[in-house]
């Protein structure tokens, strides 16, 4: 790393002619030898360590939303933004979406009414149905703004 080069040569080069060369400010070659964000660095690793663990221990299915809520409950509060940003970002976790299941079976319906009027719900292949408006009007509905009110002919073309 260039700072450690510099660290090593400023007596024989000059800390001076080292920043002109490497094109840097001093200021960074000082706030690397305070190293004000050890701290930090820290805190995040042992917060990466944890979140880790708890992505593996449950099966590495929970996302950023549910590991926000582990990480309350073991005292670790972080904001859901900066949770994603460790997960997503800076680990590579992503959450394993579950397939969403049916809700319907394939087959008969459940329920089918008789046909009281006598009506021929099929339609022919080579007939094709079409619609024609004959009349739109509006009236005021509360908040809404207007809302159409449509009557439609059905024609055979």
């Amino acid at each position: 790393m260039i700072y450690q080069f510099i660290d090593e040569n400023k007596d024989i080069f000059g800390l001076r002619w080292l920043f002109r060369h490497f094109h840097m400010t001093p200021n960074s070659y000082y706030n690397y030898l305070k190293d004000n964000k050890a701290g930090y660095r820290k805190q995040k690793q042992k917060i990466c360590e944890e979140i880790k663990s708890i992505y593996y221990n449950n099966n590495r299915v929970i996302g950023h939303r549910v590991m926000k809520i582990f990480l309350a409950r073991k005292r670790i509060n972080l904001s859901k933004t900066i949770v994603h940003r460790y997960m997503n970002r800076e680990l590579k976790l992503h959450a394993v979406t579950m397939r969403k299941k049916r809700t319907y079976v394939r087959g008969e319906k459940n329920k089918i009414f008789p046909n009281l009027l006598k009506q021929n719900f099929t339609a022919d292949a080579k007939k094709k149905y079409g619609a024609q408006i004959l009349h739109i009007s509006g009236y005021p509905m509360g908040n809404c703004g207007t809302t159409a009110r449509l009557l439609i002919y059905m024609t055979v073309v």
